[in-house]
């Protein structure tokens, strides 16, 4: 019997049905949606998002960087030059206060090299 990716649409809304009997009205499973979305810590967003540029060297790293919650919100919610900007569905006004927390627990002062980023792939390596 071979595969036909026409039939993919079908399997996947069937697969998403068997869920735990507590389906909402579209069909999505509210604990398996969540186990979809991971971690959305402050400090698992920073490491995912904003510090694979801005602590590896392709943007301003932000661990040196005197910040203040409004002006990252609104950089985030606008973006500036290369950067994208983040719609709120992308990332809750509650989720950028945490990240904006996470960054700034991990600010160093002028003059000091912050080192490897946590959890990044750079530290997962051993770098």
């Amino acid at each position: 019997m071979r595969f036909s990716f026409k039939l993919m649409p079908l399997s996947l809304a069937l697969l998403a049905s068997l869920g735990t009997g507590a389906a909402l009205a579209d069909g999505v499973d509210p604990a398996a949606a969540a186990q979809m979305r991971g971690d959305r810590s402050g400090a698992r967003l920073a490491q995912n998002t904003c510090l694979q540029c801005h602590g590896m060297g392709v943007a301003p790293d932000l661990r040196l960087q005197k910040l203040d919650f409004k002006t990252l919100h609104h950089i985030t919610r606008n973006g500036l030059n290369a950067m994208p900007a983040f719609r709120e569905g992308e990332i809750s006004d509650q989720e950028l206060h945490e990240v904006f927390a996470y960054i700034t627990s991990l600010q160093v002062q002028p003059g000091t090299k912050p080192g490897i980023v946590p959890g990044t792939y750079l530290e997962r390596e051993g770098h």
